[in-house]
């Protein structure tokens, strides 16, 4: 975390899905706990900063069958085994920031990657576009 917060690497959101459009809740990326990790299987559409990121904060159900309270949040880094950055989206506009696709193939995390308690991760996501929000308003 103190990378980021000093602006040493880049961050990226991964919440938006394929399938889920703007239902945050309708994710069906999936995390798995498996001893001392997680495994981490889906993709992710429209990751601002994705290719350049050196940590995302990645949104994946750990009880899927509890809708939005089954969502966990979890850190991941570009180097864990199964994470790929897929197709970049060619934008009209800011450029500067490129938007990709994340795939994620039974990505191992450490349970220590994982942001909160389990089933917090959909209300961390709204936060966290909450501020975003204010930013965007202010452009």
């Amino acid at each position: 975390m103190r990378p980021l917060a000093t602006g040493e690497t880049l961050g990226a959101f991964c919440l938006t899905e394929p399938a889920a459009g703007s239902d945050a809740a309708g994710i069906q990326a999936r995390a798995v706990r498996h001893g001392d990790c997680y495994k981490l299987t889906g993709t992710k559409t429209w990751v601002t900063n994705g290719s350049a990121a050196g940590v995302l904060m990645v949104f994946a159900k750990t009880a899927p069958h509890a809708g939005g309270k089954g969502i966990s949040a979890f850190l991941v880094e570009p180097g864990f085994a199964g994470f790929r950055v897929g197709r970049h989206e060619d934008k009209m506009g800011q450029r500067s920031s490129p938007s990709v696709e994340i795939l994620l193939n039974d990505c191992l995390v450490p349970v220590e990657n994982r942001l909160g308690e389990e089933g917090h991760g959909l209300k961390i996501a709204l936060s966290a576009l909450d501020g975003g929000r204010i930013g965007i308003a202010a452009q």
